[in-house]
């Protein structure tokens, strides 16, 4: 999405990167499959909620709120291993602003 690299400007999104410790913001106790990031198709992306997306994932890590879900997507069947995010752009762009490689996915 070409909004996206609005989080690789440091200047708007001055951020420290999030470490790629999935259990530090998601709760695991679920079906998810790691899926890379580099596989997911963003639906939607609201600059705006970036900061809060990331304020949330810091706060669940420090253990001040609840862990989120991880996100869900849906198989691309016309792009073999290419899934389309149903909820969680924003949590997804925010990983990959930190580099991550994976990110726990469930998918119906």
């Amino acid at each position: 999405m070409d909004n996206i690299p609005f989080l690789a400007n440091e200047a708007l999104f001055p951020r420290p990167k999030l470490a790629e410790q999935h259990e530090k913001y998601f709760d695991l106790s679920a079906h998810y499959e790691l899926v890379r990031l580099s596989d997911l198709e963003f639906d939607h992306f609201i600059e705006k909620s970036a900061k809060n997306a990331y304020d949330l994932m810091l706060k669940a890590a420090k253990g001040e709120i609840e862990k989120r879900a991880p996100i869900s997507a849906i198989r691309q069947p016309e792009r073999l291993q290419r899934y389309l995010i149903v909820d969680g752009n924003t949590t997804a762009a925010v990983a990959l602003y930190s580099n991550w490689k994976t990110i726990p996915v469930q998918i119906p």
